[in-house]
């Protein structure tokens, strides 16, 4: 079972996280139970500058919430700006799965939460760029820049492409700390 989530191309942005975002997460735990997990809240809040917040809850393996929210604390938060949100989810092209990505048990959500600092992801579309920025437990710093091509990302995430490969054939660059990066690869 995948987190695809079929938006429209052109759908409202809070349509997309009220009213497609809660099902898909259902139908997700309810498939793919999360092992371990019956004693915390697994949070990740995805944040589309200019439009709003929402964080979406997993509480003890259960219970899905989805709600506006820019206070409570997230172990993930996503920001992007709305151009790059709506490339990475909607129309005709590969989704960014961030959610499916952190989903699994609960020795991934510990090492989640040993994850602190900002991943600021540059994704070449084709000549156009889109940004997204991966905040692990509020905090962003130490940051790191990853700089990949748009497919080759969506390769990392769904573990076609394997990232020392890519730095080695000049397709991805890192700036900043190196560190952060290779503690977040442990979570792809």
């Amino acid at each position: 079972m995948s987190l695809t989530i079929d938006a429209p191309e052109g759908v409202e942005i809070a349509a997309f996280f009220d009213d497609l975002v809660p099902p898909a997460v259902r139908q997700l735990v309810d498939t793919r139970p999360l092992r371990g997990m019956h004693d915390v809240t697994f949070r990740v809040r995805f944040s589309v500058e200019g439009v709003g917040d929402w964080l979406v809850s997993v509480v003890n393996a259960t219970r899905v919430a989805v709600k506006r929210d820019r206070k409570t604390p997230a172990h993930l938060t996503v920001r992007f700006d709305e151009a790059s949100f709506r490339r990475s989810q909607t129309g005709e092209a590969r989704r960014i799965n961030v959610l499916e990505m952190l989903y699994g048990d609960r020795k991934r959500f510990d090492r989640l939460l040993g994850v602190k600092g900002m991943l600021q992801v540059e994704l070449d579309d084709h000549g156009e760029f889109r940004r997204l920025a991966l905040i692990f437990n509020e905090t962003q710093d130490p940051a790191a820049i990853l700089r990949v091509g748009y497919d080759d990302f969506c390769d990392i995430l769904d573990k076609i492409a394997y990232p020392p490969m890519l730095l080695l054939r000049g397709r991805m660059r890192i700036d900043g700390n190196v560190a952060l990066l290779l503690r977040v690869q442990g979570l792809l």
